[in-house]
């Protein structure tokens, strides 16, 4: 199922490629390009790309923007191109991380709330709780004179 996905990206990211400019993609290493065109023989996708339409516009994968634009990075881009790319990826990555956080709301918030109990956790609004576990004085007092025995 992977190789399958790794082999339709290639794919696509050769039809990409073919558009561009051939002073662009001679920038390209001819390596990477062999190894590109091997893995898109490989594919059964079916892709058709729109030239009159710009590259976020079409009807590619995520992971084929991806690796256009890490292309673009690693083999055509100037040093200030670059830093423009990291800022722009940097800031997506934290976007990410926000929409995960928000899908996955495991909340801490007081650590003195008790946990729910998980066979009534069947609404999708149930949070969960993290407990924190505090040792009495007599526990660590007994758990002192066992370290000092175990010496």
């Amino acid at each position: 199922m992977i190789e399958l996905e790794i082999n339709d990206v290639a794919k696509e990211t050769v039809q990409v490629l073919n558009l561009f400019n051939p002073s662009f993609t001679k920038k390209v290493s001819t390596q990477f390009l062999e190894h590109l065109n091997k893995l898109a023989k490989n594919s059964t996708k079916n892709v058709i790309i729109d030239k009159d339409k710009r590259l976020k516009d079409q009807n590619i994968s995520n992971e084929t923007k991806d690796l256009i634009s890490l292309i673009y990075y690693n083999y055509i881009a100037t040093e200030e191109d670059k830093q423009k790319l990291v800022k722009i990826w940097n800031q997506n990555e934290i976007e990410y991380q926000k929409e995960l956080n928000q899908k996955y709301n495991i909340i801490f918030k007081n650590e003195q709330q008790s946990t729910v109990n998980y066979d009534n956790c069947n609404n999708s609004d149930d949070k969960i709780y993290m407990v924190k576990y505090k040792e009495t004085f007599i526990q660590k007092i007994i758990k002192l004179i066992k370290k000092f025995f175990k010496k």
